[in-house]
């Protein structure tokens, strides 16, 4: 596969939202959706929480440090749920910075600021990766001074976390008071979001309440956990990155930790998901089967 038509692919892949049938069905057809018969609902939730962490912490493409700070655990429904608590939550003082994700901005919730506006008490939600610069928010160290000054609670949006490479996360500000993730990338399981949210501290929220009368579907959690069981976090890095460093090279794109875009000169990052789709059919049929990535 030559460099035009590679391009040619980048250019019909969708900018605003990415879907999973453009590149990951192989590991739908590889995973067998377990009953959990056997277990009772809270014994499903507590396995899926305890799996999901024991693999955060273990995901070794980039590197998180102080997760064991956060001694409570809650099960979401994807980030989003996560989000729009926050927002239910402090509906007057939760802000984002420029450049985050779009669904803030569909909110029109004029929250929007820059670090040094950030008020005394307020909350700040961060994503990490951040899509504009795939790597750390920019003025991500600004908006921890700040908010240790101020008394400010900053909150992380991880959900592209576990389909980075090489990034560092160190979580051990006493500012940094929660953090989720999710199922949704990693495994590509968008249309059966579930995910964990982990906390410093006791809070009652939309959240909490709702784990404690069982409200999230066991279905959510069947799903996820059997995921859980038989692939690791770093399923997409393991498969595709191979493929991905030798197609930005083709392709004379900018690597970037995230596995689905890459810098497009002049143009910045792109979804290349579709590219990425037909390059890697390419690179398995042209290496024997024992050299493909582990998966």
């Amino acid at each position: 596969m030559n460099r035009e038509i590679i391009l040619q692919l980048i250019g019909q892949t969708p900018a605003g939202q990415w879907t999973e049938q453009n590149i990951h069905n192989n590991i739908h057809h590889k995973t067998r959706l377990n009953s959990f018969s056997d277990m009772s609902y809270k014994e499903i939730k507590s396995n899926f929480e305890n799996t999901f962490v024991d693999q955060l912490k273990a995901y070794n493409h980039s590197t998180l440090t102080g997760l064991e700070e956060f001694k409570h655990v809650d099960s979401i429904i994807g980030c989003t749920q996560y989000i729009d608590t926050l927002y239910q939550s402090q509906p007057k003082n939760i802000y984002v910075l420029p450049n985050e994700y779009h669904y803030h901005h569909s909110l029109k919730m004029n929250n929007i600021i820059e670090p040094e506006a950030l008020p005394d008490n307020g909350h700040v939600l961060m994503s990490v990766p951040n899509f504009n610069n795939a790597g750390l928010p920019e003025h991500f160290e600004k908006v921890l001074n700040v908010a240790t000054q101020r008394n400010c609670s900053v909150h992380l949006d991880l959900a592209w976390w576990t389909i980075s490479r090489g990034l560092t996360l160190d979580l051990r500000s006493p500012c940094i008071k929660t953090v989720a993730t999710s199922l949704g990338k990693p495994f590509s399981i968008l249309k059966n979001r579930i995910g964990i949210r982990l906390r410093k501290s006791e809070v009652t929220d939309a959240v909490t309440v709702q784990n404690g009368m069982n409200n999230i579907p066991e279905s959510l959690f069947k799903i996820g956990l059997s995921y859980l069981q038989q692939h690791s976090l770093g399923y997409m890095w393991d498969t595709y990155g191979e493929s991905y460093d030798e197609l930005c090279r083709t392709a004379k794109l900018r690597p970037t930790p995230i596995y689905f875009i890459a810098g497009l000169f002049g143009q910045g990052n792109k979804h290349i998901n579709l590219a990425l789709k037909e390059f890697y059919a390419n690179w398995c049929a042209r290496h024997d089967s024992n050299m493909r990535p582990s998966v």
